[in-house]
């Protein structure tokens, strides 16, 4: 007689069942630009083009707002993109 696991010919087959595993999306974090002194508009639209993909009209915007308003949000991304 076969054992369950084992046929006739003494080969041993067994089986796996295979589970997916689902990835979570990183959180996102908030970058905001605050106002100062001492920081040139030129160097935050630079930064905005740069750093932030942003297009020139819309980083000129942008600029504007934190010149105006104090601060403005720069754009949400993965932890490890702010420390650039």
């Amino acid at each position: 007689m076969a054992d369950n696991d084992q046929s006739e010919t003494g080969i041993v087959t067994r089986t796996r069942t295979k589970t997916e595993r689902k990835l979570k999306k990183p959180p996102l974090y908030k970058v905001l630009l605050h106002n100062d002194d001492f920081t040139t508009m030129e160097f935050v639209i630079r930064v905005l083009v740069e750093v932030f993909n942003k297009g020139e009209p819309e980083a000129a915007e942008l600029t504007l707002q934190v010149h105006t308003r104090g601060a403005c949000l720069a754009g949400e991304v993965a932890r490890h993109r702010p420390a650039v």
